[in-house]
């Protein structure tokens, strides 16, 4: 049977994949990851990014890629922090989609009105997004990436 996963449509299998990276990426500043509080920011500053001259940027490696018909963050830095991309970038991120990157960018808040609601009411998801503003591809190998993973460097 063609277009099915572990006998499910692919789907709900997606859909419950973005769930999980939407709940991840709302979870992922428990007390211990947050590092320090920006000026003039509510933002906090977790553990797999830092401040740099007012933006944040990514340590350890990154890689971007596609989630169903949305683009992901991946930040590889004592574990994998998923976080989904803005919509409004001027960068063509299926150029950087192929390897690893270092990522320059701020947070967004973004209202999802495309959700799937169980029961009804169900207010609009405000979604915590990254808004890209640079991207530089990093040459290493799969071994010095993992290396920069674990080291968060």
């Amino acid at each position: 049977m063609t277009g099915t996963f572990s006998g499910y449509s692919r789907r709900p299998w997606l859909a419950c994949c973005t769930a999980t990276v939407l709940v991840a990426t709302s979870c992922a500043f428990g007390e211990r990851d947050v590092v320090q509080q920006p000026s003039g920011s509510d933002q906090p500053v977790a553990s797999w990014e830092q401040l740099v001259r007012g933006a944040y940027e990514n340590k350890g490696v990154a890689q971007v890629q596609r989630l169903g018909d949305r683009w992901v963050l991946n930040v590889m830095c004592d574990g994998i922090h998923a976080t989904y991309i803005a919509d409004e970038t001027n960068i063509d991120l299926m150029t950087y989609s192929r390897g690893y990157v270092n990522a320059r960018y701020h947070y967004v808040e973004h209202e999802n009105t495309d959700i799937r609601c169980v029961q009804a009411p169900c207010p609009p998801a405000r979604e915590r997004q990254i808004a890209i503003d640079r991207l530089t591809a990093v040459e290493v190998t799969p071994e010095q990436a993992n290396d920069k993973a674990r080291t968060c460097e």
